[in-house]
């Protein structure tokens, strides 16, 4: 299920948007979703284009997050249905963790946020950048994913920030 992020040298503009159009499911058009990000993050400094457009491609993939989970959930729960018609439902069970199937979220880091808080943070709008910070920390929280750590880190560094910059 993984998919490998493009560099700018691999990939020009008009093949990562073609990607978005063209990808199978929901997880993959994630992941063209971070090549389009990774692209224009790394363009941002070249002109406020490029900047607003890797802070729509970051909000359109957090604002898909939801989808995410139902396909990934979907993509097991059909993997699930493929190995019980090949071990049956009791070798499925003595070798799989059913539960896992039947709760799964797609539980791996969305470089989206961190994205979005760098650029906030370096623009000194602490208001978004805590904003996205606290939706990134109820998503990993929700996901029990082990980035949560990290993100309280720099919500607590954006709240002293803001305190002093207000």
């Amino acid at each position: 299920m993984s998919t490998t992020i493009p560099t700018n040298s691999e990939q020009n503009f008009e093949e990562l948007v073609n990607n978005v159009h063209t990808a199978r499911n929901q997880i993959d058009r994630h992941f063209a979703y971070m090549a389009l990000q990774e692209y224009f993050y790394e363009k941002r400094s070249e002109n406020v284009e490029n900047l607003q457009a890797c802070i729509e491609w970051c909000l359109k993939d957090i604002s898909e997050l939801d989808k995410l989970d139902l396909d990934y959930r979907q993509q097991l729960q059909d993997e699930k249905k493929r190995s019980i018609a090949i071990l049956g439902k009791k070798g499925f069970n003595k070798w799989h963790n059913a539960e896992r199937y039947d709760r799964a979220k797609f539980d791996c880091q969305i470089p989206a946020f961190k994205k979005l808080a760098i650029i906030y943070e370096q623009a000194k709008d602490y208001d978004n950048a805590i904003s996205i910070v606290k939706q990134a920390e109820d998503y990993y929280k929700n996901h029990n994913n082990k980035w949560l750590p990290e993100v309280q880190k720099r919500l607590a560094r954006l709240h002293q920030k803001a305190g002093v910059a207000k």
